[in-house]
């Protein structure tokens, strides 16, 4: 499936007006069952079986969204559709989301200089921040806006001083 084919999946998701909770759920419901993913995407279930189990697992306002999903096998990529439609709710809140990657949980105040700073660099209305704990950059923190990234990360400027120190 086609990152096209992806959003276009995601914008029927957001036009059924599904809410944001149970799409989470689903999402939840999919990425914890690789047995649950196994039985739906194999084409030797019985469709009835498979929509039997989707009205057990899945949450009453994405049944019908699913088994559609089934029938034309798109179901295999439920995580990623549910996240292009998370992107679209944001957009549709005029919500700027970004990535931001840490060594540690940030304190409240900073994210909230954080979001400050992005709805003034940004113009937008809010910020959604999504942190990601990442040991490994020693110190410091990333910071990603869709295809910018802002890298003040320990682990980056020991690799930027080592190699400066190679072109010596």
């Amino acid at each position: 499936m086609t990152d096209t084919a992806v959003k276009n999946c995601a914008k029927v998701l957001l036009e059924l007006g599904v809410p944001e909770a149970d799409a989470d759920k689903a999402r939840g419901v999919w990425d914890e069952s690789e047995e649950l993913r196994k039985a739906l995407c194999c084409p030797a279930v019985k469709r009835e079986e498979k929509q039997r189990v989707i009205d057990k697992a899945f949450p009453e306002s994405m049944k019908s969204y699913i088994k559609v999903m089934e029938k034309y096998g798109h179901i295999a990529q439920l995580s990623e559709i549910v996240e292009q439609y998370k992107l679209l709710k944001l957009e549709q809140k005029e919500a700027l989301s970004c990535t931001l990657y840490c060594v540690s949980e940030p304190s409240a105040d900073i994210l909230r200089r954080y979001e400050q700073t992005l709805m003034k660099k940004y113009g937008a209305s809010s910020v959604v921040i999504k942190v990601v704990i990442k040991p490994e950059l020693i110190g410091g923190c990333i910071l990603q806006v869709g295809d910018k990234v802002y890298d003040k990360s320990v682990k980056s400027a020991v690799a930027a001083l080592q190699s400066e120190l190679l072109r010596r």
